[in-house]
């Protein structure tokens, strides 16, 4: 499959427009630092649906990453398939007007302007590739994939970063979305401290804002904690994961 770009419409590119604008007044001041120097590298343009083409340009000469099309969400198997081979799968198709503040399957915008970015950052590029090799090691087993898919849930789509002495967002589900932006660094929202144990305890809910986050002191705190995942879900898996449900 491929970006058919010339099918864009004109309401395609004012979604993006709009969804492009109403991020970048939050996330310049709401945003972790290593994604604002990667949003730099990437380029997005407010007039611009992004071209896959482009991107993989950027990704391939910065990591050796590149995007792989696909419909929709795909199987876990092949999605952690294709990040272990350092492709992200990312849809093409964009939300309409009345899916602006909410969209239960992620669209162009949530994979493109939420993911691609930090795919330019080494250290962030080696824990998405580093962390699919592990899962792939699980896909028979549903309750372990189960808690890797909580502890992706709470990293790359709602991790939270601290810098200096403010929390910073790195997470693409609340990059792309500007009420869990606000919320994510605000007062009301509950912030633990990163910990492997804590969040395979944690099933998450998809419908809703998250009300926990969970903080990393820095991205390379990612990586070095694969290790620890591994040891961590194979105690469990011997001990028999009699209490994890399955995502559905």
């Amino acid at each position: 499959m491929q970006q058919q770009y010339e099918d864009y419409s004109d309401a395609d590119f004012k979604i993006w427009r709009e969804l492009y604008e109403r991020q970048m007044a939050i996330v310049p001041k709401y945003a972790c630092t290593p994604f604002l120097k990667a949003l730099d590298k990437i380029g997005f343009s407010r007039e611009e649906i992004p071209r896959f083409e482009a991107l993989d340009k950027v990704l391939m000469e910065a990591t050796g990453w590149s995007i792989t099309v696909v419909k929709g969400l795909i199987p876990v198997e092949d999605f952690f398939q294709a990040l272990a081979e350092k492709k992200f799968p990312a849809s093409t198709w964009l939300r309409n007007e009345q899916q602006l503040e909410y969209i239960e399957e992620p669209d162009m915008f949530h994979d493109i302007f939420g993911h691609v970015p930090l795919l330019v950052n080494p250290v962030y590029a080696s824990f998405i590739q580093a962390y699919a090799q592990m899962a792939l090691e699980y896909t028979q087993n549903e309750k372990a994939i189960a808690l890797l898919q909580r502890l992706y849930w709470f990293t790359v789509e709602f991790g939270l970063i601290q810098e200096r002495e403010a929390v910073r967002i790195y997470g693409a589900g609340i990059i792309s979305s500007p009420k869990e932006s606000l919320f994510s660094v605000g007062g009301e929202s509950r912030k633990l401290p990163f910990n492997i144990d804590t969040i395979f305890n944690n099933p998450f809910e998809k419908s809703n804002i998250q009300q926990e986050y969970y903080v990393i002191s820095e991205l390379e705190e990612l990586e070095r904690a694969i290790p620890e995942i591994k040891k961590r879900l194979d105690q469990l898996i011997e001990d028999g994961l009699n209490d994890v449900k399955p995502v559905r």
